[in-house]
Order: structure tokens, then C-alpha cells, then sequence
């Protein structure tokens, strides 16, 4: 069998077999013919064994870690600024004392602030971990969620800023300004939650069908 195999050349486009001396060229194709232990492995899209497990589809292709397609990349990156966001200043105070606090300063005063960076820390790992479309979607609606609590908490305060301060028993006014860490992560917090539900895990549209079907091979068994 394996030397019936080694004494037959093929088409390396269409795979068609020929006895060696018959032909040179593929009649279908017309390229030259090569001995058929030449030929690389065959691509299972292009198999006619219906018994071979069909490739991967568009949203089930395992991508590299770091590969930015179906927003992943996009997504990833806003959640990495958002942690740099939560370390730049939040509250710059002028009375009654001059004063910066960071996001970190202020989760350390308030508490409810650390839920921002929680979010911002499993967002991030949970985007890297999503390897194919598929996967993405799945966890389409818990990223959104996500990116949503830092915008919350930061609107917040923007709309509810503290107006006093007790220091030492006295209740005194306070007069501060937002810094851009607060505005930053307000935005990003936005920018992400959009990209978790309209982005995040979707698949460009695939050509129309007639363009991605090959013309019907002509079949001839060697004689």
C-alpha cells in the first residue's frame, strides 16, 4: 500500500492523484504535479471526509493571551488605566488644611471606594482569561457590570461631595476641588461598560456565502 502511495504524484493545490509518468500537469488546475509524499498535511476545512470533525467557527478559534481581537484588547487596557486612575489624586483640599488624597486614601476614609479597585482587579483578569468569543459573551453581562461600579461610585461623589468635617469634636467646612483621578475613572468606568456590552466578544461579519465556497473539484481516479 505504502509504496502504491510513493509511486503517485498530486495536483498540491487540488490533491487529485496521478500515476508518475502519466501527467505532468493537473488537468483541473494546471500547476505541476509533485510526488505525494511531498505534499504537507491536509487542512481539515478542505477535507472531503465527513467524518473529520469540522474546524472551529469564527467565535470558538482559541486566541493568544495577549491578541486584542473582539474587543478584548481595547477592554483590557481601559481596565489597567483604571488602576492607574485609582492611585493618581481624587480630592485636592484647601481648608481646613492643604491636602491630596489619591483614590487609595480616600478607600482607606470612606471605604466604599475600594469597591472601584476590586472591580477594576477582576475585570482585568477576567478579560485575559477569555480566550475565544464564545467565552467572551458568556461573561459579557458580568464585565459590564463591572466596569459599571467604578463610573457609580465616582458619580457618586460628584454628586453627593461632602460639604463638612469633624475635626476634634468641631464640625468645620470644607473646601476642596475633584482631582483628575476621580474624572478619570468617572470616564473610564463609562468608556468600559460600553465596551463590555456592545464589543466585548463580538465577531466581524463573516463574507457572504457564495464568496467562501470553493467551486465543486472534479474527481478522477488514476487508472
Amino acid at each position: 500500500m505504502l509504496r502504491g502511495v510513493r509511486g503517485l504524484v498530486a495536483c498540491p493545490f487540488c490533491r487529485e492523484l496521478f500515476p508518475v509518468g502519466e501527467r505532468k500537469h493537473c488537468p483541473f488546475c494546471e500547476v505541476d504535479l509533485v510526488r505525494s509524499s511531498r505534499l504537507p498535511p491536509a487542512d481539515p476545512a478542505l477535507s472531503d471526509d465527513e467524518s473529520a470533525p469540522p474546524p472551529p467557527g469564527p467565535d470558538e478559534r482559541r486566541l493568544p493571551w495577549w491578541s486584542p481581537a473582539h474587543g478584548r484588547g481595547p477592554l483590557a487596557l481601559v481596565a489597567l488605566a483604571g488602576l492607574v486612575a485609582f492611585g493618581l489624586p481624587w480630592v485636592r483640599l484647601d481648608a481646613p488644611e492643604r491636602a491630596v488624597f489619591t483614590g487609595v486614601e480616600v478607600a482607606q476614609r470612606t471605604g466604599l471606594a475600594w469597591a472601584a479597585a476590586v472591580a477594576w482587579f477582576t475585570l482585568l483578569p477576567l478579560v485575559l482569561s477569555r480566550r475565544s468569543a464564545r467565552a467572551m459573551r458568556g461573561v459579557r453581562l458580568i464585565a459590564a457590570v463591572l466596569a459599571a461600579i467604578p463610573a457609580l461610585i465616582a458619580g457618586s461623589l460628584l454628586l453627593n461631595p461632602p460639604a463638612a468635617a469633624q475635626v476634634r469634636g468641631v464640625v468645620v467646612p470644607l473646601r476642596f476641588t475633584w482631582g483628575v483621578g476621580l474624572d478619570a475613572t468617572l470616564a473610564l468606568g463609562l468608556i468600559a461598560a460600553a465596551l463590555a456590552a456592545l464589543a466585548f466578544g463580538r465577531v466581524p461579519p463573516l463574507p457572504p456565502e457564495g464568496s467562501r465556497q470553493r467551486p465543486p473539484r472534479r474527481r478522477s481516479s488514476p487508472s
